[in-house]
């Protein structure tokens, strides 16, 4: 990989930060909502962990989410670029 071709791509990772940051906001919600147990529930204090199974698919979905997310931003900001009109710098 040549060093032009590494900087466009390293240069798109910053492009979606907002989107991305957004959507992770989303998943930390959604582990907090697995480790708070149900209120009407008599079985002590929150868990402090996510464990096995639910830790693996919380992370996991949390990263196919994350790369979808960046993907998508990206896709829609260069059709956007590549349906304007080519300015000419005269």
């Amino acid at each position: 990989m040549g060093r032009r071709q590494f900087s466009c791509q390293t240069h798109t990772l910053g492009k979606a930060s907002l989107q991305g940051f957004s959507a992770h906001l989303a998943f930390v919600f959604i582990g907090l909502a697995l480790l708070v147990r149900d209120a009407g529930d008599d079985v002590g204090a929150p868990r402090e962990q996510l464990h096995g199974l639910t830790a693996i698919a919380l992370l996991a979905f949390a990263f196919l989410g994350l790369f979808r997310v960046a993907f998508h931003a990206v896709r829609s900001r260069r059709a956007k670029q590549a349906a304007a009109p080519a300015k000419i710098d005269h």
